[in-house]
């Protein structure tokens, strides 16, 4: 999910109508009731920490409550409020109900449904959009985000594969910058350096350039078979300047739901784009939450769920994130604690190793 989230514009989140099905998707966790977060709540949370801004509920399985309009504003309320939570505005996300099965409101507007007037969102305070189906939505309402290929260049990794008489293809998303044929590269944090991009393709096009967003395979020239590159290593063109692995970094985090506290040395997996690593919390500089009325507390001992902080992780192995203010898209982090999401944060420093 993190992995898939990483490079996405847009989310489609959804949720069974049927009894039952929805309340789990979008349950709060209860460690003391044996209650596990509901998948969809926590992948809602997993694409706002991500950047994706631009999601559609997708209200699946109406078939199974008779297409009841009741069912339908019910779903629609819980969620508006877990949106608002997490810090979607719900004003500018479709409600869509439909029938996966049976196709019903998908491409075509549906006939089971007459209390359905379609589903309506905003773009901006001034700008209304509507429709009735999910191709609709796709295609009217959901806008390219804004790109930099001014910036540095910052191409993560995704996929390596070895093709027959063609040799190793590096796939990946563009986050920022604009890549060319020709321009010398790097690779970080497995160090190789002086490496040329030969080819750049898109689904079997050849491209002049990759600019953010585009999603390529790369043929690069100067890789010898025993220089390992691997995904979660992150592209970059040398004459923009130098990156290297990270000793440490300190992040602003938000702890979520987690039943005990949380300690120096403490060691989740952090993921960050297409890169995951075990990192150790070795130091809280600071938290805040209700408990202290909002006010900082300076060097605590540990933290708690709901808290908001300010941490420094070290990676057990060689990790390459750098400050959100610089790109955003390696600035974002999430933690993982047996496939459970402990933090959501965005880097604020790094030390280099």
């Amino acid at each position: 999910m993190i992995t898939a989230s990483a490079t996405a514009d847009v989310g489609l989140l959804l949720v069974p109508a049927e009894k039952g099905g929805f309340e789990a998707a979008i349950a709060k966790a209860d460690a003391k009731a044996g209650v596990e977060e509901g998948q969809t709540r926590q992948h809602a949370r997993l694409l706002y920490l991500l950047g994706v801004d631009q999601i559609i509920v997708g209200i699946n399985k109406m078939d199974s409550c008779g297409w009841d309009e009741q069912r339908f504003l019910e779903i629609k309320e819980e969620f508006v409020k877990m949106l608002q939570l997490i810090g979607f505005k719900p004003k500018k996300v479709p409600f869509i109900p439909y029938s996966g099965f049976h196709g019903d409101n998908l491409v075509e507007k549906s006939t089971k449904a007459p209390w359905y007037k379609g589903w309506e969102a905003n773009i901006n305070p001034k700008k209304k959009i509507t429709g009735f189906t999910v191709v609709e939505c796709l295609n009217n309402f959901i806008k390219p985000p804004t790109r930099h290929p001014e910036l540095p260049v910052r191409l993560p990794i995704s996929n390596i594969y070895h093709i027959k008489g063609v040799g190793q293809i590096i796939c990946g998303t563009v986050e920022q910058g604009t890549l060319k044929p020709g321009d010398e590269i790097g690779i970080v944090p497995c160090g190789l350096k002086n490496k040329k991009i030969f080819s750049i393709e898109q689904h079997k096009k050849v491209l002049s350039h990759a600019e953010p967003g585009d999603s390529v395979g790369l043929s690069i020239k100067g890789i010898t078979k025993d220089e390992k590159v691997q995904p979660g290593d992150i592209i970059y063109v040398l004459k923009e300047g130098d990156c290297a692995p990270v000793k440490s970094f300190t992040a602003m985090v938000a702890v979520q739901e987690h039943p005990g506290v949380l300690k120096p040395g403490y060691a989740p997996v952090v993921f960050c784009r297409t890169a995951k690593v075990a990192c150790k919390m070795t130091k809280i500089l600071w938290k805040m939450s209700k408990k202290t009325g909002g006010a900082k507390v300076e060097n605590p001992t540990e933290l708690s769920q709901f808290e908001n902080a300010e941490i420094e992780f070290e990676p057990s192995q060689p990790l390459f994130v750098e400050p959100f203010e610089k790109c955003a898209a390696l600035g974002r982090i999430a933690v993982m604690d047996s496939n459970r999401l402990k933090m959501l944060g965005k880097v604020t420093g790094t030390v280099e190793a």
